[in-house]
């Protein structure tokens, strides 16, 4: 009896590890071809979470956004990806993009430049956070 629960529950144990070795494997779509559910400038953006953070976060968070604004500031990544500031109302914080390196062939824009994105919005944590962004 003891030997078929230890059976049992070694291979439910296999099944788990297998579908988690799938799933972290699992090759990621680009947003290109994805509809936003919300389209608007970075400034609009983070006001809608700054003035009900909880209500931003039903709304947007999990969501494929489109996003324009200005580049305040690009930081180069580890994995040689770029991460790009976008301005707001605030003077410190925005809305910020890690651009997805497999999907982007453009060259990354320049401090000041004028860009719109693609990204999923995975919530506020004092900038406005987009993973997996395309540049449009």
């Amino acid at each position: 009896m003891k030997k078929k629960i230890l059976f049992s529950v070694l291979i439910i144990g296999a099944i788990a590890v297998g579908i988690g070795y799938y799933m972290f494997q699992k090759p990621v779509e680009s947003l290109r071809d994805k509809s936003p559910t919300w389209q608007g400038t970075s400034e609009d953006l983070y006001d809608e979470f700054t003035s009900d953070e909880v209500e931003g976060n039903k709304t947007f968070t999990g969501n494929i956004i489109e996003v324009s604004g200005t580049v305040v500031e690009v930081m180069q990544n580890t994995d040689s990806s770029s991460t790009l500031i976008l301005n707001s109302s605030h003077p410190i914080f925005g809305v910020k993009c890690r651009l997805d390196p497999k999907f982007n062939t453009a060259e990354t824009p320049a401090q000041g430049k004028k860009v719109t994105l693609k990204g999923l919005c995975t919530g506020i944590n004092s900038d406005v956070e987009l993973n997996q962004c395309i540049i449009l």
